[in-house]
């Protein structure tokens, strides 16, 4: 075989190893039908309890609460956030049957609040409610949820590793002589 189709073949089974070993989880949630993928859910879509609208901000009230009925498989959800101030932490307690009430065992919860914040539920999920903590005064300029975002890393620099690998295996291998011991057989007297 040519060098080319070689290193073209270590190329595809570098790629495969790359999928299989190292993002075995993110490949069988992108083959997962149940799931939908990547879907955005935008503050309209949002139905707000203990807040108002001034100027296009919602602003908190005591207890503020938003709700979204998402009725999908949620593997992972991003939560993305511009505020006017901090808050100190944010808790998404979900239901995976709508006949439940929203209680401790079905929550999610952060206390470093970023502007993007990532959670894991891996469950179908029916409703949620996404608490900004209990104070009033909070504005929100803009809130976007995606439940099941793709991130896929595929790292090019180990695909490139592992070419380097098999190329220099096989070039040791080709340059290799069998070694001469010197030993006579016993007829060679």
């Amino acid at each position: 075989m040519k060098f080319r189709y070689k290193v073209t073949a270590a190329a595809v089974i570098a790629c495969i190893i790359e999928l299989l070993a190292f993002h075995p989880r993110e490949l069988a949630f992108v083959l997962n039908r149940q799931a939908a993928k990547n879907l955005e859910i935008s503050s309209a879509d949002m139905e707000y309890l203990n807040w108002k609208k001034e100027n296009g901000i919602w602003i908190s009230e005591t207890d503020p609460q938003i709700f979204i009925s998402p009725r999908t498989y949620i593997e992972t959800l991003e939560v993305s956030l511009e505020l006017n101030r901090e808050i100190p932490f944010i808790v998404i307690y979900y239901k995976t049957d709508s006949s439940q009430e929203f209680n401790d065992t079905r929550m999610v919860f952060t206390e470093q609040v970023e502007k993007n914040n990532l959670f894991t539920i891996q469950k179908p999920v029916t409703e949620m409610r996404i608490d900004l903590g209990d104070d009033a005064g909070v504005g929100i300029q803009d809130i976007h949820v995606t439940l099941n975002p793709l991130s896929f890393q595929f790292s090019f620099a180990r695909v490139v590793a592992m070419i380097l690998i098999y190329i220099a295996a096989t070039g040791l291998f080709q340059v290799s002589k069998s070694p001469n011991y010197f030993l006579k057989k016993e007829n060679d007297v």
